[in-house]
């Protein structure tokens, strides 16, 4: 006879609320360079530059990148 492991009611909430938070981190992320896009035109090498030497640009960028790893 084989006993079974119970896991609680939780099984499954942990990766579920993972993909929902990861999620709306790409939609934000998506959302801002949309913006970006639509406001900044045309857009050159010396915006994209511009945009990218500001730290909150990169870890938003990393959190993106991040979150579509798990994400997947």
């Amino acid at each position: 006879m084989v006993k079974r492991l119970v896991v609680g009611a939780h099984y499954g909430l942990r990766d579920w609320l993972a993909q929902r938070i990861t999620a709306a981190v790409m939609a934000v992320y998506t959302l801002l360079a949309v913006v970006v896009v639509l406001t900044h035109h045309p857009i050159t090498y010396a915006v994209w530059k511009d945009l990218f030497t500001r730290g909150w640009v990169r870890g938003a960028t990393l959190l993106f990148i991040v979150s579509l790893a798990w994400h997947a």
